[in-house]
């Protein structure tokens, strides 16, 4: 997973975003019937799932997904998938939650979903979870912008310690002695998850690339490859 910008201080890590067909209704449906407003193929964000027609809507589901493994901005690490975790696969949709020492390609760590069947293992013995959900308001721009596939999700450390004096982050010594810099090392990468078991997102903006810069690298990339293609035409007619 490449590295990925933070959020007003708080590190983030890019996920996936997957949606994925279901028999239960619920607050996201693709339109499967044409109607006189609606086009199939239409993501449609329904504020009650009693208002879904399964005549004309196919129920969704949101995924989000990280890879198992990867390196933050701050150049720290996280991952590593275990027994009990629920995990999509990226190339087929198939999801388990009983996947035994996992293979990191193709399954990715499903962090949050609005599946609410979707259970995992607790630190209580016996007791599973149902995992962190999206905002409404995630999914509701999910809907109105015909999906995306990615955004920054934010993380937070826990026992971090200061590279100063030593003390965890959030102690009263370090945030009162004024020679600490407030940088902190180590510590353990964690979901944040609000009181509503909800995550925090944020959109991924898209850089725009315009035709003049873009042109010049595929040029050179034709040339170093010994390819000939009438490059103004392609352009023209694909973009």
């Amino acid at each position: 997973m490449k590295n990925t910008i933070q959020h007003n201080g708080a590190p983030c890590v890019e996920a996936r975003v997957h949606m994925l067909a279901t028999d239960v209704v619920h607050y996201i449906g693709v339109c499967i019937k044409p109607m006189s407003d609606r086009k199939v193929g239409n993501i449609e964000y329904f504020r009650s799932p009693m208002f879904m027609s399964l005549e004309y809507w196919q129920p969704q589901h949101l995924y989000i997904t990280t890879p198992p493994i990867g390196v933050l901005e701050d150049g720290r690490g996280y991952g590593g998938l275990k027994d009990g975790d629920a995990v999509l696969n990226i190339h087929t949709g198939e999801i388990l939650t009983d996947i035994k020492s996992p293979k990191c390609g193709q399954w990715h760590l499903i962090i949050a979903t609005t599946d609410p069947k979707l259970f995992i293992p607790t630190e209580y013995k016996d007791i599973e979870g149902t995992l962190p959900q999206p905002t409404q308001a995630l999914i509701k721009a999910y809907c109105e912008q015909g999906g995306f596939d990615e955004v920054d999700v934010e993380y937070v450390y826990e026992n971090s310690r200061c590279v100063e004096c030593g003390e965890y982050e959030g102690s009263n010594i370090c945030i009162n002695r004024k020679e600490c810099l407030k940088k902190y090392y180590g510590g353990e990468l964690k979901l944040k998850v609000d009181s509503h078991n909800t995550i925090t997102t944020h959109r991924i903006e898209e850089k725009m690339i315009s035709i003049s810069d873009l042109k010049p690298k595929l040029i050179k990339l034709l040339n170093d490859n010994d390819c000939f293609l009438d490059l103004d035409k392609w352009i023209e007619e694909n973009l």
